[in-house]
């Protein structure tokens, strides 16, 4: 099995969107700060979250980026992708992308893989929840940061 490239984490998060990026998928949106996350490196990957916060205060969005440092932690992180209460697979969008939906707490995102690199755009708490298609311009330009 061959040794995968080693992802190297991106310098900062919340830059690789504007926050005019993101009032495409949520008007609403004001404001933007890195959330701090656990270290992740004994499961062989690193993750950085961006969360994006307004009007109404009761939903977010966020953007997580994960990065594969060993073939265990890629296997972890595509795991994740086929998470939700329905998901679907969407073509076009890096090596493979997931739109997914948890309609028991009105959440859903979409994630796509690239690489040692996974970027996943997650809608919190929307009623109703967007389409993938407001999506997928985030999913995007944030994997374009990646190369």
């Amino acid at each position: 099995e061959e040794p995968i490239a080693k992802a190297t984490p991106p310098s900062d998060v919340c830059g690789m969107l504007t926050l005019t990026d993101v009032q495409g998928l949520f008007p609403g949106a004001m404001s933007s700060a890195e959330e701090p996350l656990g270290d992740t490196s004994d499961a062989g990957f690193w993750a950085r979250d961006c969360k994006y916060e307004g009007d109404p205060t009761s939903v977010s969005v966020e953007l997580v980026v994960f990065g594969a440092l060993t073939r265990d932690g890629l296997n972890g992180i595509k795991l994740a992708a086929s998470s939700g209460t329905s998901n679907t697979e969407v073509s076009g969008l890096g090596d493979e992308a997931h739109y997914w939906q948890d309609e028991d707490v009105n959440t859903g995102g979409l994630w796509a893989l690239k690489g040692s690199y996974s970027v996943d755009v997650t809608a919190y708490f929307f009623t109703p929840l967007p389409p993938e298609s407001l999506f997928h311009p985030l999913v995007e330009k944030a994997l374009a940061e990646l190369d």
